[in-house]
């Protein structure tokens, strides 16, 4: 399913691998900040443009696919297998934690065994 998140910080690369001076994944939340999340699968080329344009980003809406909603063990929520997917230069608003439980139970209701 895919859901519409704000970019609210960045995330370096590990240290000692060829992505240590680039951003490689963003942290990514809902509207009300209820559901908070990583993606990954960023291109090095948007890898280097974040990093380069770091305030052309923040606060952004970046369109993410995943495999549904998770909770951690505090009962926090975020997303399983975030991926980047695009930009959304065309809105100024993202998804909040019931617009993301909606999606979800239409996405599994179109599954078919």
């Amino acid at each position: 399913m895919d859901v519409d998140l704000f970019i609210v910080d960045f995330n370096f690369g590990t240290k000692g691998t060829k992505n240590e001076n680039v951003i490689s994944s963003l942290t990514c939340e809902s509207s009300d900040g209820l559901v908070k999340t990583r993606p990954q699968g960023i291109t090095e080329a948007m890898m280097l443009e974040i990093t380069n344009n770091q305030d052309k980003y923040i606060g952004k809406v970046l369109q993410v696919k995943c495999n549904g909603l998770s909770n951690n063990s505090n009962g926090e929520y975020s997303l399983m297998y975030p991926a980047f997917v695009v930009l959304r230069d065309d809105k100024d608003t993202c998804d909040c934690l019931e617009s993301i439980k909606a999606i979800e139970i239409m996405a599994k209701s179109l599954i078919t065994i």
